[in-house]
This record gives structure tokens, C-alpha cells and sequence, in this order.
């Protein structure tokens, strides 16, 4: 009788240590995949704002359907990370009422740009020029402020230096911008910081 009532207790207690030995198991595979999950920081892309901007010529001839542009854009590119990163193969396109008229390189993809960790650089007079046919659906008029309302959208390519790889982004900058006819002025501009659309 109290050799069956030991056989009893051994195989009762060796089920518990199992039983325990497997929520330990799974605790700990939890705990690591959660310390994983928590230690992978997200990509962070570079933070752009576009501090000065202004139409020189806007110019839309509705008999052949021709946008004529000239928009001067001084770019600040700040990294407030604590590691440097480098970009390549940057663009800037500019669009009115969501349809593309132009654009302008500002680092070519045979050109690196490296930016240390908590600093920031300007490119000024990034100039989107030139003429296009276009139809656009509403006139072509500035708002009673008389500012154009001008989306500019800036895709970029960033090397992780950690992990040796390369990131495609896009930051999308809403802007109205003044019409002045001097060249020189961006009278009336607020300075505008651009909000990340993606980055993978």
C-alpha cells in the first residue's frame, strides 16, 4: 500500500517538474522574443525643412497648355541621432494641385553625403525650373494671400552604416509660397518642416 501510495507521489511530482520545466520553457522564449522586439530599433530617417521659398515665375499659358516655373528652395538637413549617416541619390519634386511640373537633384547617386551624428547642413538655392505641358483641373491662381500652395516631395536613398545597408525614404513638405518677381525675396514665407511619408 505505501509503495503504491510512493509510485503515486514520484509520478505526480515528476508531471509537475515536466509541467513546470515547460511554463519556464515558454516564459523564457517570450521574455527573449520581447527583449528582441523592444532592442530592434526602427529605421530613423534624416529630418528635413525647407526654411526659405519663392516663385520667380509661375506662368501658365492655357492656348498650348504650358507651365513655366522657376522656385528657388534653400533645404535644411538636420540628423539628430547619435550616429552619422550618409546619403545618396536625392531628389527634389515639386508638384501643384497633386500633378508633377519639375524637380532638382540635390546629391547624385555617384555622390555620397555623409552627416555626422546631432548635425545639420543647408543647401541653398536649390532651383526647380523649366517648362512643362500640363492641363490642370482648376485654374492656376494663388489663394487670396496670394501664395501658391506647392507640395514638394524629397525621396532619398540612406546608408546604414551599422548593418551595411541601404534605405529608400520620402519626406513630403507642404508649402505656400509668395510670388516674387526680384529673385532675392522670400518675403512672407514661413519656414516649413517636412514630414516623413515612408522609409524602408
Amino acid at each position: 500500500m505505501m509503495s503504491a501510495i510512493r509510485s503515486s507521489y514520484k509520478e505526480k511530482n515528476s508531471e509537475f517538474r515536466e509541467a513546470m520545466g515547460f511554463c519556464l520553457s515558454v516564459f523564457t522564449m517570450v521574455a527573449l522574443t520581447l527583449f528582441l522586439c523592444l532592442s530592434v530599433e526602427e529605421p530613423k530617417g534624416p529630418e528635413f525643412s525647407i526654411n526659405g521659398a519663392y516663385l520667380t515665375r509661375f506662368n501658365y499659358i492655357k492656348t498650348n497648355h504650358t507651365l513655366s516655373y522657376k522656385l528657388p528652395l534653400n533645404i535644411t538637413l538636420t540628423n539628430p541621432y547619435k550616429d552619422p549617416f550618409e546619403l545618396i541619390d536625392t531628389q527634389v519634386t515639386a508638384y501643384y494641385q497633386k500633378e508633377r511640373f519639375g524637380l532638382v537633384t540635390l546629391i547624385d547617386s555617384r555622390t555620397t553625403f555623409r552627416l555626422e551624428a546631432k548635425n545639420t547642413t543647408f543647401f541653398q538655392n536649390a532651383v526647380v525650373q523649366g517648362w512643362k505641358p500640363m492641363v490642370f483641373e482648376e485654374p492656376v491662381l494663388p489663394n487670396t494671400a496670394h501664395f501658391y500652395s506647392i507640395d514638394v516631395v524629397i525621396a532619398f536613398k540612406q546608408k546604414d552604416l551599422e548593418i551595411d545597408y541601404t534605405l529608400s525614404g520620402e519626406v513630403m513638405c507642404n508649402l505656400n509660397v509668395p510670388l516674387s518677381f526680384n529673385e532675392i525675396s522670400c518675403n512672407g514665407y514661413k519656414p516649413t518642416k517636412c514630414f516623413q511619408v515612408f522609409l524602408e
